[in-house]
This record gives C-alpha cells, sequence and structure tokens, in this order.
C-alpha cells in the first residue's frame, strides 16, 4: 500500500477569454484542479496526501472522518482509502435517510462505513471524551478532522501554491509585472490556517495577472 500521487494528472493552466479582464489589460488563468483525477479532484488530493502517510507511518489500516450527507471531503476520502488500501470511517452528521443520496451511496460502494450521529454529538467532534467512545465503539483508527482540516491538510494545500507549472509559468512570462492570489483562495485559507476549522469546500487557484 502506498500512496503515490503518479496516478493524479498535473493540473492545467488555463487561460481564461474574458473581455471584462481584456479592457483592463489584464490576463486571467486558473489552475485546473478539477482535471487531477476522475473522483479526487479540486483541493481534496492535497488536504489528504500527508493525513495518509501519516495514518500509513502510525500503521493505521484505518480511516475515520467527519461530514454532512453531501460532504466533498466524506466523497474524497472514500476513494483515496479504496484506492491505497485504507479501510474507511464516515462519522455522518443526522440520521440515515434511504434511499442514499448519490454521495453516500458512492461511498458506501467504495467500501465506507457510515456512523449516524445527532447534530449535538457532531459539534464535539473535536472533544477527546468523542475520540474515545469512537475509539471504543470502533477500535483503533487514524482520525481526520472534517475537511482535512488539520497542519497535514496545510501542508498539502501549500503544494498547490508551489505547483511547478504556475512557478515555470512566472518565470518564463516576461511581460509579467504583478500577480496575485483571488479572494477566494485567501478567504477560505485563512480561517483554516489561524485554527484549523471553517475551511471551504472548494479552494480556488486563481491567477490575475496584470501586464506591463
Amino acid at each position: 500500500m502506498g500512496c503515490s500521487p503518479s496516478i493524479f494528472s498535473p493540473p492545467p493552466l488555463q487561460q481564461i477569454d474574458s473581455e471584462k479582464a481584456g479592457i483592463r489589460d489584464v490576463e486571467l488563468y486558473v489552475l485546473r484542479l478539477d482535471l487531477m483525477h476522475p473522483v479526487v479532484n479540486g483541493n481534496k488530493w492535497f488536504k489528504l496526501k500527508y493525513n495518509l502517510e501519516a495514518a500509513q507511518q502510525h500503521n493505521f489500516k484505518r480511516i475515520l472522518t467527519f461530514g454532512g450527507a453531501y460532504s466533498n471531503h466524506i466523497y474524497a476520502t472514500a476513494a483515496v482509502g479504496n484506492l491505497f488500501g485504507f479501510q474507511t470511517i464516515g462519522i455522518i452528521r443526522g440520521e440515515e435517510n434511504l434511499p442514499l443520496n448519490p454521495t453516500l451511496d458512492f461511498v458506501k460502494s467504495q467500501g465506507m462505513e457510515l456512523v449516524y450521529v445527532d447534530r449535538k454529538t457532531y459539534r464535539n467532534q473535536h472533544q477527546e471524551e468523542l475520540y474515545e467512545v469512537l475509539k471504543k465503539r470502533l477500535g483503533d483508527f487514524f482520525m481526520i478532522p472534517e475537511g482535512g482540516g488539520n497542519l497535514n491538510g496545510v501542508r498539502g494545500c501549500t503544494e498547490i501554491l508551489s505547483n511547478s507549472l504556475i512557478a515555470n509559468f512566472f518565470i518564463s512570462n516576461s511581460s509579467i509585472s504583478n500577480s496575485f492570489i483571488s479572494n477566494s483562495f485567501i478567504s477560505n485559507s485563512l480561517p483554516f490556517i489561524r485554527g484549523g476549522l471553517g475551511w471551504g469546500s472548494f479552494i480556488a487557484i486563481l491567477q490575475l495577472v496584470y501586464t506591463q
């Protein structure tokens, strides 16, 4: 079992043809993280990869994480668990509703065990007491917070910014005078970095490039 990134395609940097941007002499690009993998895409692999590596290093075979019934994080965790040979457990906020929605139907198909908890219990997911209750009920597991909101997730997401394709683009394009990351990335990442909570379900890496 190895968490090799080789199954993921390098995300292309796509130029956006925008009339409004062109009027202001702005070149607009988006890093297409959605094209890295058919199932695990966006920022999800980056937020999970070092968590999986830590689980391997400590010889855990089971991953437990939290999410709602339509959680992209739950979806991605089930998929990477199946890809890399981990058993997965999803702690789902709310009661079970049948038939399962497409998200939960997919994660079940990937082998994820679903455990439903009421909303009050779910809000205590960061408390040691809940961890001990879950461990007693389910056995040993490596726990990943909701949304991958821990330092391993932060570490992975820094690699989005250090993506060699982006770096090479800016180095090779001599017409660029200024570049900056969109407010979308900043507003999503600050709560995560400050406290490990509140990371949005999607991070857009949007480069606005002002030409001379």
